[in-house]
């Protein structure tokens, strides 16, 4: 019965996330593909240099404690209570420090504009408090059918603005009054579906408040030195090499991560809860781990390799002509997703066997190493960071099996190999045969859908052919 519960229950999110993940990911491709018409690259390297700014605001305002909801125990209605108005307290602090700082960041960039864009798009950080405690305890709740709908609606809102006002008038501000609107709206939803379930009390306590003071004291160091990882290439090109590198830097860093934000989310928030019920029965983690990278795989693989066969042509039926001249290093950030998608689910592991002490040291230990790598690169142009970059990926990836994933999951490297190489030997094998015979049948010109077409429909045969045994065997063994 727990079995089938369970089953029901990853079906049902998977269901309501997958949904709202594809109609998100559509609209947003959508945005990028008018802007990228319509803005210059200047537009979007200042608001490259806004979203990362932000972005650190964000993780200081919810102090770890969205985690701690979602994986911890059941709150009381009174601990909620203070929880939320900490975070909101939080977050009006940093929206000050923010504003008062905008002159200066503007003045280290050289972008005047920068001031301006702050101290709105800093409002980001009020609407994320008042709605960030309430997405957790419905995502807790498995309410996923609630989050799909207001994460739709918030995007088809934010979409909506950005296009409108880009259209009417292009700069940054379109941009940043379309994300405000989208996080707005998202945050009003999230507390109008979960007040019934978790109101506020005029109480508040200082009982259980140790257990998620103590879960983030791990957690906000982590995520911020992840999300500095992350982003810290951004900050140091936009100082460097300027606003517009940046931009077009940004923008094909944005495109390509799409992908990898509509699998992770969608595996990690579903999954991510099961590893955390597992293990603290006591049971083993590695299969529920395996099969999370290996439904990665089979999903990313074909799409990177995909693009990057097209790259040229692909980018200038996109992004447009103006574009192509950074044809290669969109190629190398194919690469680099590629790469990244075996790796990205390490964050799951960490939570999942609540060691989240292991993802701080990692991501200390990273502090040290992506700015110099970064820096060193940046003077030879943005196609050699991103090559630089994967490289430094794929070393992760082997130092994470070797220190993390063997130690802590007992997985032999031929079995976390296993559910890698398929996905790969498929896809490029599909696209390698539509390559060809794209060459044959119309030579060597930009028509990209002459390769991704029939090649995402030959790799989709021969996941049906070659996979569907290993389903059915996995069935019969249940």
């Amino acid at each position: 019965m727990i079995i089938f519960t369970q089953i029901t229950v990853i079906s049902r999110g998977i269901w309501w996330r997958g949904n709202a993940t594809f109609w998100i990911a559509l609209l947003q491709l959508l945005q990028l593909y008018f802007l990228a018409h319509w803005l210059d690259p200047e537009d979007f390297g200042v608001y490259a240099i806004l979203r990362t700014i932000i972005g650190f605001g964000g993780y200081f305002t919810d102090a770890g404690m969205y985690n701690a909801i979602l994986y911890g125990k059941k709150i009381p209605p009174r601990l909620f209570t203070t929880l939320y108005l900490i975070s909101l307290v939080v977050g009006v602090v940093m929206w000050l420090l923010l504003s008062v700082s905008a002159p200066y960041i503007a003045l280290f960039y050289t972008m005047p504009m920068l001031d301006e864009m702050l101290f709105y798009i800093g409002l980001a950080l009020l609407f994320s408090s008042i709605g960030g405690h309430y997405k957790a305890a419905l995502q807790r709740d498995t309410q996923f059918k609630k989050l799909a709908w207001v994460d739709t609606l918030s995007q088809l809102v934010g979409t909506s603005v950005t296009l409108m006002y880009a259209y009417y008038s292009p700069d940054i501000r379109a941009l940043v009054f379309g994300y405000l609107s989208k996080v707005f709206v998202a945050s009003l939803g999230y507390v109008g579906v979960g007040y019934a379930v978790h109101p506020l009390r005029m109480k508040l306590t200082k009982k259980g408040l140790q257990y998620y003071l103590h879960y983030a004291k791990f957690q906000l160091p982590e995520r911020i030195l992840t999300y500095w990882n992350a982003n810290v290439d951004v900050l140091i090109i936009g100082k460097i090499l300027g606003q517009d590198i940046l931009g077009v830097y940004e923008l094909f860093k944005q495109f390509l991560r799409r992908a990898v934000h509509v699998v992770n989310p969608l595996l990690d928030h579903v999954l991510t809860p099961l590893m955390t019920a597992t293990h603290r029965r006591g049971e083993q983690i590695a299969p529920l781990y395996l099969r999370m990278v290996e439904w990665s795989a089979l999903v990313l693989f074909p799409v990177y390799i995909g693009l990057f066969l097209v790259s040229s042509g692909f980018v200038q039926w996109f992004f447009g002509s103006p574009w192509v001249t950074y044809s290669t290093l969109f190629r190398w950030f194919c690469v680099y997703y590629i790469l990244h998608s075996v790796v990205q689910h390490i964050g799951a592991l960490w939570v999942g066997i609540n060691r989240p002490d292991l993802g701080f040291y990692w991501n200390l230990g990273l502090v040290f190493v992506l700015p110099a790598v970064v820096y060193l690169s940046a003077f030879e142009g943005p196609e050699n960071i991103a090559m630089n970059l994967s490289f430094l990926m794929f070393i992760q990836g082997i130092a994470l099996y070797y220190l993390m994933i063997r130690p802590y999951l007992q997985l032999r490297f031929i079995s976390y190999l296993s559910v890698l190489i398929w996905p790969l030997l498929y896809a490029v094998t599909a696209y390698l045969i539509s390559f060809g015979m794209k060459w044959l049948i119309v030579g060597q010109g930009q028509e990209w859908w002459w390769v991704l077409i029939p090649g995402t429909a030959m790799y989709l045969l021969f996941l049906y052919v070659f996979e569907r045994g290993k389903l059915k065997a996995g069935r019969s063994k249940e």
